[in-house]
Parts: C-alpha cells; structure tokens; sequence
C-alpha cells in the first residue's frame, strides 16, 4: 500500500502545478486594475470632486444673491357700513384684484472678514481632500504590492519544493531498486520514501497557501475570488534606499502627516471665524416691487405702484449668552489635538535605519 501511495501524491501534485493558467498578470496591471475597481478610490474621487465644486467665490460669500417674487390675488368680500346718522348700505360682490412682481438683491459687505476666511478653508479643505485621495491610493497600492509579492514569494517557493520532490523521488526511485538487488536497507528505503511524502505534503501546504494569497489578491483588485493567473514580477534583493535622501522627504512627502497639518490650518481658520461675529455686520440691500390693484367699488378702480427701494442693513452683536466662549473653547482643543497627532506621526517615524557598512565602521572606530 505504501508503495502505491506515494505514486498517487506525486500524480497529485503534478495535476496542480499543471493547471492551467488563465494569462499572466504583472505588478503594474495589477496596481492598474486595483485602483480602477477599488470602490473606496472611487469615492474618494468623488469626495475631491466635491470640495473642488465647493469652492467657489459664491459659496464663500462674496456675491450677491438676486430673487424674484410674484403673485396674484382676487378677493370677494360683502361691506356693510353705517354713516353717523345711523344709515346702513351693504354692497355685495364687491371685489379687488391685486398683481405684484418683485426683485430683491442681497449683498453682504462686511462681515467681520468671514467671507475672506470662508475662501480660504475652501481651499484648504479641497487640499486636505486631494491629500486625503492620494492617501488612499497610497495605502491601496501598499496593500496591491504586498499582496502581490506575497503571490510571488510563495510561487517561488513552490518551484523549489517542486525540485525537493523531483529530487526525492529520483532518490526513492534509487533506493527502491537498490532494496531489490540488496544493496540497501529498508531502513533507508523508508527513510526515502518519508522524506518524499514530507516534500510532497508541504508542496500541498504551499499551494492552499498559493490559493489564499490570490484570494486576498483578488479581492483587492475586486475580480473574482477563483480567479486564477500567473504572476511575473522577480522580487529583486538589490536594491539599498539611501537613508539621507529618504529623510529629507520622509516628513514633507508623508500624506498623513501632510493631512494632519491641513486639519490644523482648518482648525486655526475656523477660530478666526469665531471671531467675525464680534465685528459689525454691514448689507447692501435694493427691492423693486411693482404691484397692481384692481377695485368694483369705492373712488378708485385701478391702484399701480411701483418703485425700487435701496437700503443699509447695520448689526452689532452684544451680547448672545456666553455662546461665543464656547465656540472658542472648542475650537482650541480642536486645534490642540491636530498638532499633537502632527507630532506624534513626525516622532512615530524611524530615526534611523541601520546601513550594511555599518558594523564594519563601528568596529574600526573601537
């Protein structure tokens, strides 16, 4: 049974590495394909879009709002009066028609700086979404390459597992004959014959392994979960990053740091907007209202009036229960968190990486 056994694996393990093979797939498609389908890049893009669309002159407050009202109005109403004598006269039916149209322009022209303060955080905000956009494909494409290298290593672990099993088997084949003209023992028949089911058996582990990391692969790439395809990308061990280099943009070119920057220049925006209510309010406002009445009864029978009205609002806040307080307080603990998380991400980086000569240069300066 044993000798029918191993056979079977071998059969076994040669119908899996021979499976075909649905093309090949390369590191760049890969990060193509994965930010082309991932949802949350999707939505991201949408989001920048957005905060793009919102800054706008209009939005920040710096142009007038124009309106335009009208409407139309009949009336049917009975009058009864009474002179000083006593006299009644009811009239019935009486009726009065009247028509208005209007246009009403708002203009605000000093709010305490706000609408200067609003453009701003408007482009601040659409920055924070760019970085925040960038983040996540970052972090996306992270995820893309550590997967897709993980594919790569336990690819080539199977090949050499796979020359572990050929060689095993040329070596079970050996001894098996050797154990038949007697020239051996059975104790390293055996011995052969165990070696080549422990090469076999982890073959058959690394490919469950194989079958999990596309999976995850897949789903990050959002294609199918059975999926399958060749991987073509060599993992290559010589390349060294220069730490120098690397340092002078670690902080400037790392988006959470930058995000987290971007957060605090909103926060210190939005305290300078808590102050423009303290400053006078000052609007420009102008009406043209044209209206016509119509009468069945009275001395008139026709009423039109027309004309533009043009204004100055004033405001001064006084006092509004302590709520500005509030307001300030908040936003300073909100400005005090963003800089502490800019801090802790700067200090959370590496301080230093050790570099190969290094050793070697310790031990000529003792």
């Amino acid at each position: 049974m044993k000798k029918l056994s191993i056979p079977l694996v071998l059969l076994f393990c040669v119908c899996i590495v021979s499976k075909g093979q649905s093309g090949s797939l390369n590191l760049e498609e890969a990060i193509s394909i994965g930010l082309k389908n991932n949802f949350s890049i999707q939505i991201a893009k949408n989001d920048n879009q957005i905060a793009v669309n919102n800054n706008t002159p209009g939005n920040a407050g710096f142009l007038p709002t124009i309106n335009l009202n009208g409407g139309i109005k009949e009336n049917i109403f009975s009058l009864d009066s009474k002179d000083q004598s006593g006299v009644s006269t009811p009239s019935d039916n009486l009726r009065t028609g009247t028509a208005n149209f209007g246009a009403t322009l708002d203009w605000t022209l000093f709010n305490g700086m706000a609408m200067f303060i609003r453009k701003e955080k408007l482009g601040s905000l659409q920055t924070l979404q760019e970085t925040s956009l960038r983040a996540s494909v970052e972090n996306k494409v992270s995820e893309i390459i550590t997967a897709y290298f993980a594919v790569v290593q336990l690819k080539n672990s199977i090949q050499v597992l796979q020359n572990a099993i050929n060689f095993s088997n040329s070596r079970y084949d050996l001894t098996r004959k050797k154990l038949q003209i007697g020239t051996t023992s059975e104790l390293a028949f055996l011995k052969s014959s165990t070696d080549l089911n422990a090469d076999s058996a982890a073959f058959l582990r690394q490919q469950v392994a194989m079958t999990t990391a596309k999976s995850r692969l897949n789903t990050l790439l959002v294609l199918e979960t059975g999926k399958d395809y060749d991987v073509s990308s060599p993992i290559q061990f010589d390349r060294i990053l220069d730490y120098a280099s690397l340092k002078e943009v670690l902080v400037a070119a790392n988006s959470q740091i930058n995000m987290a920057r971007k957060s605090v220049e909103i926060a210190l925006l939005d305290y300078r907007l808590t102050h423009s209510p303290q400053y006078p309010q000052i609007a420009f406002f102008t009406d043209y209202n044209l209206t016509r009445s119509t009468y069945n009864y009275g001395s008139s029978s026709l009423v039109v009036n027309n004309g533009p009205i043009v204004g100055l609002n004033l405001s001064l806040p006084v006092f509004d229960g302590f709520n500005k307080n509030a307001v300030f307080e908040n936003v300073k603990k909100k400005v005090m968190g963003d800089m502490e998380q800019i801090f802790t991400l700067e200090f959370q980086l590496p301080v230093r990486i050790s570099q190969p000569g290094d050793a070697t240069a310790a031990g000529a300066k003792a």
